[in-house]
């Protein structure tokens, strides 16, 4: 009971460290790259339990041996397929400009330098202000 008011306590400490830290437009881009390994837990594609599985059943037989070898290189195998295909769906949205045009606004704010919520007033202003000097 008392993991989790403390989790979500130490939540909010952190966004306000990283936000004082970056600022609010780069917290989007910190928050993405912070929480990826959590996005994307389905490319274990069950690895990991298979090897936890075959190191729990692993005596000293010879036989149980060369079982959990096997195991742990289709896992390794599995693993690099499923990160090499990943990788590629991602170059081909980013090259193709779908990844630009989905991603980027949420993450970095509007394309005009502002934050999404005041429509990119934010930005106008600074290069306003820096225009006048």
């Amino acid at each position: 009971m008392v993991v989790l008011p403390l989790t979500g306590l130490a939540n909010l400490v952190i966004a306000r460290l990283i936000t004082d830290a970056v600022g609010i437009e780069q917290f989007g881009v910190v928050m993405l790259v912070a929480t990826l390994s959590q996005l994307l837990i389905f490319a274990d594609l069950g690895a990991g339990a298979a090897v936890a599985t075959a190191r729990a059943r692993m005596s000293d037989d010879a036989a149980n041996t060369d079982r959990f070898r096997r195991t742990l290189l289709t896992a390794v195998r599995t693993m690099l397929c499923s990160s090499v295909l990943l990788g590629l769906v991602a170059v081909v949205l980013w090259a193709t400009g779908h990844g630009r045009r989905c991603w980027a606004p949420m993450a970095v704010g509007s394309h005009r330098g502002g934050s999404r919520r005041d429509g990119g007033a934010a930005g106008l202003r600074r290069r306003a202000a820096l225009r006048a000097r």
